[in-house]
């Protein structure tokens, strides 16, 4: 699973396709998720993003529909 800023002024967007891509390629696509983009800038996430993507990584890993 995969959380990104919008506006990451380090990561450019086009780099968002590179896990997906590989995780395809190994036959994996079913193991990735890239959740929507949230805040601004380069790991500028607030506590509560953080906690939403880990508790649904969690529910993921414990059965619930993905992400």
């Amino acid at each position: 699973m995969a959380l990104s800023n919008a506006y990451d002024d380090i990561l450019a967007v086009r780099h968002n396709g590179i896990y997906p891509d590989l995780t395809a390629r190994a036959g994996r696509s079913h193991l990735f998720r890239q959740l929507p983009s949230v805040g601004r800038g380069h790991c500028n996430f607030e506590d509560a993003q953080i906690g939403a993507g880990l508790a649904a990584l969690v529910q993921w890993v414990e059965g619930r529909p993905r992400p």
